[in-house]
């Protein structure tokens, strides 16, 4: 059961909206140790539906249209959850996002040459659950905080044409989005070219 609702402002060149929303998931999917091991030792588990999660959230979101060709919009958001096992027992849901966002810049140089560079960010998560602390992908102190800051610059060729240059991690920054099994890779950059039929 989920619901969520929301308010939105326009006024001129200005735009800002706020959302908030709760779910409830019950009988959530749950790995039991059984107690018997495999020949390598590993421990043997069964999938029973046991617990229950209570979720909430904000996003805030802005846009603000300096002019026609200049623009800067982000979004901000903050998750926080519950998970309650059958004995009344609680802690922090596994794998919830921190605070993050993201902040961009946009500026529509000319017909067909448009650059962009935005940041995109996340704060450090310790709240985490049992299954967190024992997940090798999730150091147990937590996921540190990061920021990365990105570029791309993109020009049509015609309305069915597009090439775009990525340019993401400008600074190399070493980071791991929470919950992923593996770190972000540093600097990348990316020539792609679009083709719409």
């Amino acid at each position: 059961m989920s619901i969520d609702a929301g308010i939105k402002i326009i006024s001129g060149r200005r735009q800002v909206e706020a959302f908030i929303f709760k779910s409830g998931f019950e009988d959530k999917i749950e790995a039991v140790p059984t107690g018997s091991f495999t020949s390598d030792g590993r421990q043997v588990v069964q999938s029973l539906n046991l617990n229950n999660i209570d979720l909430w959230g904000i996003e805030f979101g802005f846009r603000y249209n300096y002019s026609d060709d200049l623009r800067l919009f982000g979004n901000l958001t903050y998750t926080r959850a519950e998970e309650e096992f059958p004995d009344g027992r609680q802690t922090a849901a596994s794998r919830i996002p921190p605070l993050n966002g993201r902040a961009v810049f946009f500026f529509q140089a000319g017909d067909h040459l448009w650059i962009e560079s935005f940041l995109r960010y996340a704060l450090r998560q310790d709240r985490l659950s049992e299954r967190d602390r024992l997940d090798p992908r999730i150091n147990p102190q937590g996921t540190p905080d990061w920021a990365t800051f990105n570029f791309r610059t993109g020009f049509d060729m015609n309305e069915r044409l597009r090439i775009i240059l990525s340019l993401e991690n400008l600074f190399d920054k070493a980071y791991r989005e929470h919950g992923s099994g593996l770190d972000a890779p540093g600097f990348n950059a990316a020539l792609t070219i679009e083709k719409r039929f």
